[in-house]
């Protein structure tokens, strides 16, 4: 008797998890042993089942993404586990950088060949510039001022530092400067590698999804093969970013070894002078120091000018064919600026002067990325572009002017109040107009994020993490400095007195720890409110048991307008799903509570950024800011540190996980040195996968082959996977969309 005929699958069942990031096994329904893969690596891919639990007509499969968004050192293990985790933790503001490049209106690409960013996307690439030069001066502080000076300045020593740093007493301020000036350089670099190396290993699997799709007639910005290929950031950007990096660090350098001598030219309001420019000023007579100078300001204009366009052109072609040679030149400059600090005349030793351009520097940075964040809160709600660029080049120029109007009419040095009150001016029409603009354009906004200003409030957050990690580690670092001495050592050996025990926390970072501060209570009273009025009337927090009969009301997931729709059921939802409702309910106060924290962010980012307001307020500001919130910010930076050192110690995945699943699906786009993108490997392995089932290549067509059919089973975020990997397959007239099928489920 012959044995029964197998009946060959038909349907390809698919399961995908979300962010809750459930294992196989658990997504099969079997035992870790009867685990079997296929095609799955450490980092993810399909499983199947020794025993499958499926009907016989259906292959069902897992797919695991998880540890792609999440996965840690790899590679990199020789640099250390706890360096990787922290270099982690800092790009976080990189990565909402780039999601605000995907919350501005994407145009439809009409072009098959290149990407077009559209309206804003200029703006955000200078904005993302802004953000990692930010870094390198907050970085550039610790190491130049915090330690190269105010370390060295008397006869004691920073003593908790490691004794290495005794060797550099010999040198005179500027050689000792040019030498810690390269570990910012070298930080720079760092992330540079962590972020680069993913992106190198999905690259493959993205341009073979590519090749795949089939032609690209416009539509849906997911169903363009342009959105998986040409969007992403190229490795030209990352170069410049470095390039930029390396040409702010030389023109420090150099400026500082310029004009620290004369007492003049170390602040901005007198810097505007003859004793400064004039023929027998320092530019003269350090003519090295400045060739320097002139090439680092020159090469920084030159990257900033190429960055910015994200549409193809000129700047975007010159992009890719001069951002190595950028490099080049700017490691170079930086290079030859160190040479001819560390042969400096000993003498300038003497100088005790904090460094000079690490005061002006970061208010100037803090202040035009947060003119460029406003300005992105009108790109949805239709404000014209050309008003936006306007009220932008106002707000950032007026400051700077009284600088310059300084020796032939001191009005700006007497009322500088007034010039900061016009940029204030210019914000405020700026937000005017952000307001009004839907009601003259006709821009619908209520079913969108934030009303439409999206971009602005994303870039906002962004701006104010990076502030506060950049405050936490100068305030962390000045704050460990300060301790009483650990050690009686001189800078060079021998014993003598204890060091000074105080370290001079830099303004912009003293100012910003206090609005922070302010910013961050109001934020969580608010939160607290919200919460307790969620769950107000249940006793502990917790969900009671319900008591009722048929014919009761319960609210229902059916939405019409703004309210969830009234639907009678003729018994009580179980408390489990009310709980569910709750939660699901307090997660969705997540958008304006955001949108709060972002305008208490940018309050807090104006006034550090208009020192004259808190010159005003220096009562109670110094009361208040080198006492309880340097102490709060470097408890701050001393529990984010432990905190990351523990994870790294107990697992290789990244800090704040979660984050990175939400944030790393996009590709990268703003700001080069965000995080991998994982849908860049998970898109095309899900589009190749369903390809092999539907059409297979190299085989005949066969009755059975024609009729088989995918099914997409996604739980929360791997929804969007899901979806994303059907509109890949949207124009390929070889499968037709019948044969497809998807269930969604916790989204």
């Amino acid at each position: 008797m012959s044995p029964p005929s197998v009946t060959p699958p038909r349907v390809l069942e698919l399961r995908i998890h979300g962010i809750k990031n459930t294992p196989p096994a658990e997504m099969l329904e079997v035992p870790v042993a009867d685990l079997v893969s296929d095609h799955a690596d450490d980092l993810g891919g399909f499983w199947t089942s020794r025993t499958p639990t499926a009907p016989p007509e259906v292959r069902r499969e897992a797919y695991s993404w998880g540890a792609l968004a999440r996965s840690g050192g790899g590679a990199l293990a020789m640099i250390g586990q706890l360096f990787v985790h922290i270099g982690w933790f800092l790009v976080l503001p990189f990565g909402l950088a780039n999601l605000a490049y995907w919350t501005r209106r994407i145009p439809e690409q009409t072009d098959p060949h290149d990407w077009h960013g559209g309206p804003g996307s200029a703006y955000l690439r200078w904005f993302a510039l802004g953000m990692t030069l930010l870094y390198v001066v907050a970085i550039a502080t610790v190491a130049l001022d915090v330690i190269g000076v105010q370390c060295y300045r008397a006869v004691g020593v920073c003593s908790q530092l490691p004794e290495i740093f005794d060797s550099l007493a010999g040198l005179p301020r500027a050689g000792r400067l040019g030498v810690l000036a390269m570990a910012p350089l070298a930080i720079i670099l760092l992330l540079w590698i962590i972020s680069h190396r993913a992106r190198m290993r999905f690259e493959p699997s993205i341009d073979q999804l590519a090749e795949a799709m089939g032609a690209d007639p416009g539509g849906p910005v997911l169903s363009s093969k342009l959105f998986w290929s040409k969007a992403r950031v190229k490795q030209g950007t990352e170069r410049l970013h470095v390039a930029a990096a390396a040409f702010t660090l030389a023109a420090l350098l150099a400026w500082d070894h310029l004009f620290v001598p004369v007492e003049v030219c170390r602040s901005a309001a007198t810097f505007v002078s003859a004793a400064c420019l004039g023929p027998a000023g320092p530019l003269a007579t350090l003519p090295l120091s400045t060739l320097g100078l002139v090439i680092s300001l020159a090469g920084l204009v030159v990257v900033i000018v190429l960055t910015g366009p994200g549409s193809p052109g000129f700047c975007a072609s010159a992009r890719r064919r001069w951002s190595l040679g950028l490099l080049v030149a700017s490691i170079t400059t930086f290079c030859g600026i160190v040479a001819v600090t560390v042969l400096d005349d000993p003498g300038r030793d003497r100088i005790r002067s904090p460094f000079v351009g690490l005061v002006e520097v970061p208010v100037g940075l803090v202040g035009i990325l947060l003119v460029l964040a406003i300005g992105a809160l009108g790109w949805r709600r239709g404000v014209a572009p050309r008003v936006t660029a306007t009220l932008t080049v106002i707000a950032i120029a007026v400051p700077a002017t009284r600088y310059l109007l300084d020796p032939v009419w001191d009005f700006g040095a007497r009322y500088p109040q007034v010039f900061v009150a016009a940029a204030g001016v210019a914000v405020f029409a700026q937000l005017v107009a952000v307001w009004l603009a839907p009601r003259f354009s006709g821009t619908h906004t209520r079913t969108v994020g934030w009303r439409g200003s999206g971009p602005g409030v994303v870039m906002m957050l962004s701006l104010g993490i990076a502030m506060i990690f950049s405050t936490m580690l100068v305030g962390g670092v000045s704050k460990w400095l300060s301790q009483p001495a650990l050690a009686e050592r001189y800078r060079g050996g021998g014993v003598g007195p204890t060091p000074p025990d105080t370290i001079e926390l830099p303004g912009v970072y003293a100012d910003f720890a206090f609005w922070i501060i302010l910013a961050v209570g109001v934020a969580a009273v608010v939160l607290g409110i919200v919460i307790a009025r969620q769950f107000s009337g249940f006793p502990l927090l917790t969900t009671p048991v319900v008591h009722g009969t048929p014919g009761n009301l319960f609210d229902t997931p059916q939405y019409d307008g703004a309210r969830p729709a009234v639907v009678r059921y003729p018994v009580p939802p179980p408390p489990r799903t009310l709980s569910t409702r709750r939660m699901s309910a307090l997660l969705q106060r997540g958008e304006p509570v955001l949108g709060l924290l972002a305008m208490l962010f940018g309050l807090a980012l104006a006034l550090t950024a208009a020192p004259e307001v808190t010159d005003a307020m220096s009562m109670i500001v110094n009361a208040v800011a080198p006492a309880a919130a340097l102490g709060i910010i470097a408890a701050a930076a001393a529990a984010a540190l432990a905190a990351i050192a523990a994870n790294a110690l107990t697992t290789k995945e990244r800090p704040l996980g979660l984050l990175w699943d939400l944030i790393c699906f996009l590709p990268r786009a703003g700001h080069p040195f965000a995080p991998p993108c994982y849908s860049e490997r998970v898109v095309p392995e899900i589009d190749a996968r369903i390809r092999a089932w539907l059409a297979p290549r190299g085989e005949v067509v066969t009755p059975e082959i024609s009729r088989r059919s995918v099914v997409l089973s996604a739980h929360s975020l791997g929804a969007v996977l899901a979806v994303s990997s059907l509109f890949a397959l949207r124009n390929d007239p070889t499968i037709a969309s019948e044969r497809l099928g998807l269930v969604t489920y916790g989204c």
